[in-house]
């Protein structure tokens, strides 16, 4: 039951919608449906909804498996603002990727909004197939909205609806990909590898419970120094202040190694401590990669932040600001921020858009923690990094393994 990237997920459930206990009755791809189809059937499974069934999943906030609408009025209110977009377009993309977000809905309403008795009060109302889950995902139609000329305030609500039950998992599907041709005006996207220094703010690791950096928002924060590379789907990120006391080591500076595989693994520098921190989803929901080249693209852009002055005090100006609201757990952000060449500045995640209501740094009420970087933006170069940078320590090879895996799961699906 398991695949590696999106596509591949999507095609491994498409197999389990036609056959099992929770088979769909009928099918048809997704591509076949019309929008006025797919309205319909999803109607008829907001009437069916157990709520009990949802109330026992976790409800029907910052719960993976809730319903996207919880009412008829609500559904009623996504289609009419559904129905404006896709007026407003006329390439017919912005069609394309409503459909798939509405095949999405179907068919996790099916699995997981009904019981058993609903499942055939359904099938037995419907005359005709249901839809399996979309060939195109998040990626597929942020590529394509962008190649067919969308205009960009309406190509990013498109793409924000699309996203509603996006976790933080999804800057993290990377693969190894082919070196290719890259200069610095193909900025935002990075180059095939990089290495780079940075500032560090915030607990680190996060999930360890320790303050890392002292737990600061402001000041000259931690030293960071990072390999990355998509060429070998692996980065190496060595912070100077990690704490460590709640996995079982004494705080100090480490390196957190992030492999092909969804592998990875936090060690003292020193080595004399080593926690497998993520594996393969057949292992864990938390399973980490190196970030993808354009992990921007699934994010808004939300305009110029005009008076943008970083905490380390290496940039005062103009800034671009990208970020993304996640709904699982509702209040969980993340963002990343570039200059007017599009070179990166920050990247960071917390309970809020960068900054309170007031305009400055706070904990915004978390959880989740707040926990940014800030690059060295002259140090951000193009390179060819040798393969040895990512060899695993000895330390790490050691078994039984010590294990240290992200958490909460919910924040990852």
């Amino acid at each position: 039951m398991t695949a590696s990237g999106a596509a591949a997920i999507r095609a491994q459930l498409n197999k389990h919608l036609q056959n099992g206990a929770l088979a769909l009755p009928t099918v048809s791809p997704c591509e076949s449906f019309t929008l006025e189809q797919l309205g319909a059937l999803q109607r008829a499974l907001t009437c069916n909804t157990d709520e009990q069934l949802v109330q026992l999943s976790g409800g029907f906030k910052n719960n993976l498996r809730s319903p996207q609408h919880r009412t008829l009025d609500e559904l009623a209110a996504h289609h009419a603002e559904e129905a404006q977009h896709v007026a407003a377009d006329s390439t017919g993309s912005v069609a394309a990727a409503v459909r798939d977000g509405r095949c999405h809905s179907i068919t996790m309403a099916w699995v997981h909004s009904l019981s058993d008795d609903g499942r055939k009060a359904v099938a037995a109302a419907h005359d005709g197939p249901f839809p399996l889950l979309p060939k195109a995902g998040l990626e597929e139609h942020t590529a394509s909205t962008k190649e067919a000329g969308v205009a960009p305030g309406l190509r990013q609500a498109v793409l924000d609806n699309l996203s509603k039950t996006v976790t933080c998992q999804i800057g993290h599907e990377a693969e190894p990909v082919a070196r290719g041709s890259w200069s610095e005006k193909d900025f935002p996207t990075w180059p095939y590898e990089v290495e780079y220094n940075a500032s560090g703010y915030g607990p680190y690791p996060f999930w360890a419970g320790g303050g890392g950096s002292g737990g600061s928002l402001s000041g000259p924060g931690a030293d960071i120094h990072t390999y990355w590379s998509a060429v070998h789907n692996a980065e190496r990120l060595d912070h100077s202040s990690c704490s460590l006391t709640g996995l079982g080591a004494s705080d100090g500076p480490c390196t957190h190694l992030f492999l092909n595989g969804s592998w990875a693994f936090l060690y003292k520098q020193d080595q004399s401590f080593c926690c497998m921190s993520s594996a393969p989803v057949q292992y864990t929901p938390c399973h980490l990669t190196r970030p993808q080249r354009n992990f921007m693209d699934v994010m808004t852009y939300r305009g110029v932040i005009q008076n943008y002055t970083s905490e380390d005090g290496l940039y005062t100006g103009q800034a671009k600001h990208y970020s993304m609201h996640l709904t699982s757990p509702s209040n969980f952000w993340f963002w990343y921020v570039t200059d007017m060449q599009d070179r990166p500045l920050e990247q960071g995640e917390g309970p809020c858009d960068m900054y309170d209501s007031s305009g400055t740094r706070n904990y915004c009420g978390g959880p989740p923690k707040m926990l940014f970087h800030q690059y060295h933006t002259d140090t951000f170069k193009s390179t060819t990094i040798d393969p040895a940078v990512f060899a695993l320590p000895d330390v790490c090879k050691k078994t039984p393994y010590t294990y240290c895996m992200v958490q909460p799961t919910n924040f990852c699906g």
